[in-house]
């Protein structure tokens, strides 16, 4: 069902595990949305992560993708345009993870944790032209870049959840620029 139009395009829906009625949907340009309902009523969370990083920040408001720890309860991950964002407490309050770029250097398009242990957390970027796989194993304490096989933007990827050592991407091929 449709029940909300979000005023962007959406870029990432993330279901609550154990939880159907808890969803959290991140959009291009109109920041993070929470239901705790189904949908039936949403609350966009901007304003308190916005209070958390940098009293007001715009660059929040441009999410690539959300994450839901499935064993941690009410651990989400928030990939946006500054950085990756980091709540414990189900969205209430937001904290900014370290990473390797300086906050708002890298794009990043897309976020995924190993479904075997989920203090590993990888997330897909691009800085300049060049596209780089990061890795933590320590949920996000500490940063190393995954060598991949293409050039291409990877846009969005999944870790398989036999073998999380293997990792499905999508890419998308942007033409050098003279």
């Amino acid at each position: 069902r449709s029940s909300n139009r979000f005023g962007s395009r959406i870029t990432h829906i993330e279901v609550k595990p154990g939880k159907p009625n808890d969803i959290f949907v991140s959009t291009y340009e109109n920041g993070l949305w929470r239901t705790n309902d189904g949908g039936a009523t949403w609350e966009n969370l901007s304003k308190k992560i916005s209070a958390a990083v940098s009293g007001g920040n715009k660059n929040i408001s441009r999410g690539y993708a959300v994450v839901i720890d499935p064993t941690v309860d009410d651990l989400i991950y928030y990939a946006t345009r500054l950085g990756i964002l980091k709540s414990a407490d189900g969205g209430e309050t937001w904290d900014i993870v370290p990473l390797l770029s300086a906050p708002g250097e890298a794009v990043i398009y897309d976020m995924a944790l190993n479904p075997k242990d989920s203090k590993e957390i990888l997330y897909s970027a691009t800085i300049g032209e060049r596209s780089i796989l990061y890795r933590s194993i320590n949920s996000g304490a500490g940063w190393d870049i995954v060598k991949i096989p293409t050039t291409r933007i990877p846009l969005s990827f999944a870790i398989d959840p036999v073998d999380p050592k293997v990792i499905y991407s999508g890419t998308y091929y942007r033409p050098p620029q003279n």
